[in-house]
């Protein structure tokens, strides 16, 4: 419910994460309820990926990690 009454006064935000899988899943963050959550209240806003799982593991490519996480917004934004 927070989110929602943020939502007129959001021009982005910063859509974080530790690790995407190769079925583009997040497992930490709960992407599912956010996402449903931005579209249902009408979000028009950037969204901003912000990778954090380089601090857990050095050796994942991040840019491939990145690039699933767009895939996985994508997705998201176009199932919820």
């Amino acid at each position: 419910q927070g989110l929602k009454k943020a939502i007129p006064y959001t021009i982005h935000m910063h859509s974080k994460f530790f690790y995407i899988d190769e079925n583009f899943t997040e497992k930490s963050i709960p992407y599912n309820m956010i996402f449903s959550t931005l579209k249902d209240a009408g979000y028009v806003g950037y969204l901003i990926s912000e990778y954090e799982g380089h601090y857990y593991d050095e050796k994942v490519d991040c840019l491939e990690q990145v690039k699933r996480h767009l895939k996985m917004e994508r997705n998201l934004l176009n199932n919820v």
